[in-house]
């Protein structure tokens, strides 16, 4: 049976698009057929594949040649500004390397890494923003490949960004209008393929299980057999993955970690309700020196965002707006209510009100919101500095949720004091903030933390503030962190 992913089959119901993942995940494979160039097996579901023996699978050869390839750059997204706060690499781990374009969809993408000493495990990673397969090469795949486990990757179905001008209705801006024109060399619009018709939000949480039946399939043809364990992991966009993947698909999972994860809600207000707040109180905030005390300041906070951390010359809310606020957006009003701002004016982006748009947009974000259903092991972690996800408006209504279900016990959710959305953002450079925490290297403990508990059935520590410069332990001071800035 061929895994086609077709306008048609774009069509399908939910319930229609599982089964048929599931019967091509039966499908029987020849044992030991082994991967190569003509597989038979890699045909089924990829199209203009590469196949190779590497002695390295991990990012360490990329590391030594500092490479400017798009991959390697979608990779340094969310990792650590620096290098000493990478995934450490004691070892090489010679494998096979695939990659490939999903058969019948030109922009859906496949990546597959097989080490030569295999652990018979398998993680699934989800990629972040609109981002590539490459996504999770420094902070999961590095990782994960050093414990012998396989992995896979994927790009949610859709490919990133194109430049484009005032032109195109649909696209946004990087910048903050204040700081560049639209369409300036200094704001170059953008269009991102999330915006095409064929394309949606609601597929994401499929992709990354299509993305584990094939690796499985895959695996049983490299190795002979399928993977004892399948985990997945994610972060921001890609934790949402992670979180759909169990919610929807605990016959695929045996569980997930994700950190800095967007939840979604029909009722809202999602982050395309809280982000204007920000937008419209800035630059007055700005205008007075960034006063912690002022009214601007005041009423960004009640929207759930974070304090605003000032140090070295900048601020945690300088870098956001900078750099993530507008676009987001910009990107996402456009594809879940694109009724508004039809002009398009930017500046109406602050104005945006969830609760005053039409039924419609709730009716489509309930196609592909969380529904807190967690019958897998599931660890978040969530730093409490998130100025673009806010723990307050994402960690912990997703907790709620999962706990009103009742499903708490499956669940986690670490708080990492002064922890932000991105882990570039660390650091005594230009913009930069010191006094940000890692994320990484707590997430990389939850998963150590998952094994246990799927594998050996070791519950975790209960769900908890880790302290600045502290670790998970198993008897926290306090469940959540009460001061969302620490100095």
């Amino acid at each position: 049976m061929n895994l086609n992913w077709t306008e048609a089959s774009r069509s399908l119901t939910k319930c229609q698009l599982v089964l048929m993942l599931t019967l091509v995940s039966l499908t029987p494979s020849p044992a030991q057929a082994g991967l190569d160039e003509k597989s038979k097996v890699l045909a089924e579901w990829i199209v203009n594949f590469r196949i190779e023996t590497l002695p390295d699978l991990t990012t360490a050869p990329q590391r030594a040649t500092t490479p400017k390839t798009f991959q390697w750059l979608d990779a340094l997204a969310i990792a650590p500004a620096e290098p000493a706060d990478w995934t450490p690499i004691t070892r090489a781990v010679p494998g096979v390397f695939i990659k490939g374009t999903l058969k019948d969809d030109q922009q859906g993408r496949f990546l597959l890494r097989l080490p030569k000493e295999w652990n018979g495990k398998l993680v699934v990673a989800g990629a972040a923003g609109t981002r590539s397969e490459f996504n999770g090469d420094l902070v999961i795949s590095d990782f994960v490949l050093q414990k012998g486990y396989a992995y896979a990757s994927q790009n949610k179905g859709m490919l990133n960004f194109e430049p484009s001008d005032i032109s195109n209705p649909n696209a946004c801006p990087p910048r903050p209008l204040a700081d560049a024109e639209a369409g300036s060399d200094a704001n170059q619009l953008l269009y991102f393929h999330l915006l095409d018709s064929g394309n949606s939000l609601a597929e994401w949480g499929e992709r990354i299980n299509q993305a584990a039946l094939i690796a499985k399939a895959l695996i049983e043809a490299h190795y002979g057999w399928k993977p004892s364990r399948t985990y997945a992991m994610g972060v921001s966009n890609g934790g949402y993955q992670v979180r759909k993947a169990i919610e929807d698909h605990p016959e695929t999972f045996d569980g997930g970690v994700e950190w800095e994860a967007v939840l979604w809600q029909r009722n809202g207000p999602n982050f395309i309700g809280e982000l204007p707040v920000g937008l419209k109180q800035f630059p007055s905030y700005r205008d007075k020196h960034l006063n912690p005390n002022s009214p601007e300041a005041k009423a960004i906070q009640a929207a759930d965002f974070p304090p605003d951390l000032v140090e070295n010359g900048t601020s945690l809310w300088t870098l956001n707006r900078s750099r993530l606020w507008e676009l987001t957006e910009c990107l996402y009003v456009r594809k879940l209510d694109p009724d508004y701002d039809a002009q398009p004016d930017f500046t109406a982006l602050a104005n945006y009100d969830y609760v005053t748009r039409p039924e419609s947009v709730r009716k489509t974000i309930a196609t592909f919101a969380n529904n807190g259903i967690v019958r897998r092991p599931l660890i978040s972690v969530h730093g409490t500095l998130d100025a673009l996800i806010p723990l307050k408006g994402h960690a912990r209504p997703y907790k709620a949720l999962v706990e009103a279900k009742g499903y708490g016990q499956n669940y986690r959710l670490y708080e990492v004091q002064n922890g932000n959305h991105l882990d570039s953002l660390k650091g005594s450079k230009a913009e930069q903030l010191p006094d940000l925490e890692l994320i990484q290297p707590h997430a990389h403990k939850a998963f150590e933390l998952l094994e246990a508990w799927v594998e050996r059935g070791i519950a975790p520590p209960p769900s908890q503030c880790i302290q600045r410069g502290g670790s998970i332990v198993d008897r926290p001071q306090a469940t959540e962190c009460e001061i969302l800035l620490e100095p």
